[in-house]
């Protein structure tokens, strides 16, 4: 294989490779040419933006460029997983292909062999502007335009709602997440959640082990976390919860293969990793919104508690 699912042709095949070997399979790994794929990625982000503004400070340009690698339509991760670099990276036995770190590591590493098999950071620039195309140009006016009015509350709540932006929310910040969400609930009427693995004092060590090798830091968590009372009671003055108003999206856990293949059969794609419960809840979000546009019609009470498309053989919807 010596062609890039981005329509890239290697001259050298051995960079691709090395590109998409990560250090868990051999010492000869892509880790110096992941490096140089962010500075790569870095590149056309920061010509874009200086070109809209040759005055712009320091701190606001590295602010989005931030901002825009830890957005999920335009990460690293979500790019990878669109690529399906996932399926074709070489990792150890133990080591999940689909994690965040591993996926994003090679993603980068591409282009940093870019880099090299071109001898050109501006080639290698330009296959990675070919991928983000408008999405990023887009994202890029609304930051631009939210630094010049310096709203940081205006811009928080645009990254929710204009960027399908993921927000990291932990025991500092939780307060403020919540202003945020009671600001923004009143446009937007449908919630879809997930949880991953909910227990207190049970819990399946392979389960654990599953969400440690797809990106969850159980350290950190435990010295950063939510304390799991004040996340209630912040949770019920939220407006998300008691608001006849607002409609809840889920699925059952034991129907997690009819949801993946519902969206399959609705060419609903994934963003993220699997087994992550934004993933899930993001999924499961998409999919109801593809089957209210195009299938439901009237009220759409009758659907409550109905997972739609299973059991259509014979004529019949599971409950």
């Amino acid at each position: 294989m010596n062609t890039f699912p981005c329509r890239y042709s290697f001259q050298d095949v051995e960079l691709l490779r090395r590109a998409l070997t990560h250090a868990s399979y051999s010492g000869e790994n892509n880790r110096a040419l992941s490096i140089l794929g962010e500075k790569v990625i870095e590149g056309p982000v920061s010509l874009q933006l200086l070109s809209k503004d040759i005055d712009m400070p320091p701190k606001d340009l590295n602010r989005v460029i931030v901002d825009l690698s830890s957005n999920v339509v335009s990460s690293c991760v979500a790019d990878g997983g669109r690529l399906g670099l996932q399926k074709i990276i070489r990792v150890s036995r133990k080591t999940n292909s689909s994690a965040p770190a591993v996926v994003c590591g090679a993603f980068r590493a591409v282009f940093g062999a870019i880099a090299i098999d071109k001898s050109s950071l501006d080639s290698a620039g330009k296959v990675f502007l070919t991928i983000h195309g408008k999405g990023m140009e887009k994202a890029m006016a609304i930051l631009l335009s939210l630094l010049i009015a310096k709203d940081e509350k205006l811009y928080r709540k645009i990254m929710y709602t204009s960027l399908c932006f993921k927000a990291e929310v932990w025991n500092e910040n939780l307060e403020e997440e919540f202003v945020l969400m009671r600001e923004i609930i009143d446009d937007y009427s449908f919630v879809a959640m997930d949880t991953e693995f909910p227990g207190v004092d049970v819990f399946a060590n392979d389960s654990i082990e599953l969400l440690r090798e797809s990106g969850i830091d159980f350290k950190m968590n435990n010295e950063k976390g939510i304390v799991a009372k004040r996340f209630g009671e912040l949770w019920m003055s939220s407006g998300v919860v008691l608001n006849d108003s607002v409609s809840w999206v889920t699925f059952h856990s034991s129907l997690h293969g009819g949801l993946n293949k519902l969206a399959e059969l609705l060419n609903v794609e994934r963003v993220g990793i699997c087994h992550l419960a934004g993933s899930h809840s993001l999924l499961t979000a998409c999919t109801f919104r593809n089957l209210k546009e195009n299938y439901f019609s009237g009220s759409q009470e009758k659907y409550v508690g109905v997972l739609y498309g299973l059991g259509v053989e014979n004529g019949q919807s599971s409950h």
